[in-house]
């Protein structure tokens, strides 16, 4: 719970896989997603400074002795959204990631904030391996792009 600051609009992250510390920006919609959670989680009443923690409304254990999700929770949290939604692909967080890069790039972010906010230690990381391409965009920018389509 620590590593909230809502009033600089930021996360920091502790447990990440380089072991450094990282502080990552949050939008407006995303703060006020974490200030309505953050209500709902005092009601659950869990002894733990983690952010989120699991109801069990499933009944099945996602959580810690403390409440708190681990590895195995998040698992057991994908493994459910799966088996009850079909969405003709599997769910899994790498997934989400991807996704969320991609939306980024096609809605006009540049590659670079974008290798930021993934936290990539090398921007080629982020164009080789995380931003696919949709060959009708690909021929569209063409078109729009191409000097020999300019007009003077």
């Amino acid at each position: 719970m620590k590593d909230v600051e809502l009033e600089n609009n930021t996360l920091r992250l502790t447990h990440t896989k380089t072991r450094r510390q990282e502080i990552v920006p949050i939008c407006s919609t995303l703060k006020q997603l974490i200030i309505n959670y953050l209500q709902v989680r005092v009601e659950l009443k869990r002894e733990t400074d983690s952010l989120f923690v699991a109801s069990n409304r499933s009944g099945k254990d996602k959580r810690r002795g403390d409440g708190s999700f681990g590895t195995r929770g998040v698992q057991l949290l994908f493994k459910e959204l799966n088996d009850n939604l079909n969405f003709g692909k599997k769910i899994i967080p790498h997934l989400l990631r991807r996704s969320f890069g991609t939306m980024l790039l096609r809605k006009g972010l540049n590659i670079v904030d974008v290798s930021r906010l993934l936290r990539h230690s090398d921007i080629s990381i982020t164009v080789k391996s995380y931003i696919g391409y949709n060959e009708k965009e690909l021929l569209s920018s063409l078109e729009k792009f191409h000097p020999l389509n300019l007009k003077f």
